[in-house]
């Protein structure tokens, strides 16, 4: 293993990891290493060649010069301070260091298993690519390995898991802020949380919501459908709902009078959005009730 690493790059420096006890289906670090290459020929990693390595994932940071991915028929420049997360037997995968790059490329690599869908579920919903020239808190906690003292260390099955879920919640975090900051879609469902707070004591519903933001309801329901999952009314009758909670639970004020004060009508209209909404009826609510999230 040594000497094939040696032929495809230079190996800087390997911490791997062992825990004496594993959870079945639970992610666990396997290693993290820093190399550089310069050989064109050699470098090449096919998910195809490497299918016994189901179930093993790599984030790789571009630490200097640059290195390629293609994901079938597109190919990806990878420059200093990015990073791709790949399954490594993934048939449609490939990193390479790219004939045009004569000056080598020096990268960091943490690989880990994951038996589990989250980390599939985590690149079908963000992708294999991602920026951290503005986040390098997680590349500066796996380069943090480099002076172990121990090549082969043992951690706890609790600190490998959350080695693993301290990547994965970082990459979330950097590519939900890429996609989200200052976007036109970001200040239409932050513009709608104001406007519902807003008019809660008033019968505000999704044509004046829309209205108010200057869009039609099929394109406000399309932005809410794919950046929150949830209709504008419904999350209008959470917001009112949640505030009602408050209301029934930390006042006296009557029922009917909670009703009004979030724009409802009193009577059975209320209730009935009450209890779709909290699982309860306005008055069991008050009398036994949990504040929702």
């Amino acid at each position: 293993m040594r000497a094939n690493l040696k032929q495809k790059e230079e190996l800087l420096w390997q911490t791997r990891f062992y825990s004496i006890k594993k959870v079945e289906n639970l992610p666990r670090a396997l290693g993290i290493s820093c190399s550089n290459t310069t050989n064109h020929a050699m470098y090449y990693n096919h998910g195809k060649d490497r299918i016994s390595e189901k179930n093993q994932y790599v984030f790789q940071y571009s630490l200097k010069g640059f290195g390629a991915l293609k994901i079938g028929e597109i190919t990806h420049t990878i420059k200093e301070k990015q990073a791709f997360l790949v399954d490594v037997s993934d048939p449609n995968i490939i990193y390479y260091l790219p004939k045009e790059n004569r000056e080598g490329w020096n990268f960091m690599f943490f690989v880990f298993e994951d038996k589990s869908l989250q980390t599939e579920s985590i690149i079908k919903e963000y992708g294999h690519l991602y920026d951290l020239s503005n986040d390098l808190h997680i590349v500066k906690k796996l380069m943090h390995f480099k002076d172990a003292k121990e090549k082969v260390l043992e951690i706890s099955t609790g600190e490998s898991i959350i080695l693993v879920n301290s990547l994965l919640c970082s990459l979330i975090d950097i590519a939900s802020s890429v996609e989200h900051t200052g976007s036109t879609n970001a200040k239409i469902i932050r513009k709608s949380y104001k406007l519902i707070e807003q008019n809660l004591r008033t019968p505000y519903n999704v044509a004046m919501l829309a209205d108010d933001l200057n869009i039609s309801q099929e394109h406000l329901s399309r932005v809410f459908a794919k950046e929150i999952r949830i209709s504008p009314y419904k999350l209008i009758m959470k917001i009112k709902m949640r505030e009602a909670c408050t209301l029934l639970k930390d006042t006296t004020l009557p029922i009917k009078d909670i009703a009004l004060r979030v724009g409802n009508e009193p009577g059975s209209h209320f209730a009935r959005a009450f209890k779709n909404e909290i699982g309860e009826s306005p008055g069991e609510f008050r009398k036994r009730g949990v504040m929702p999230y």
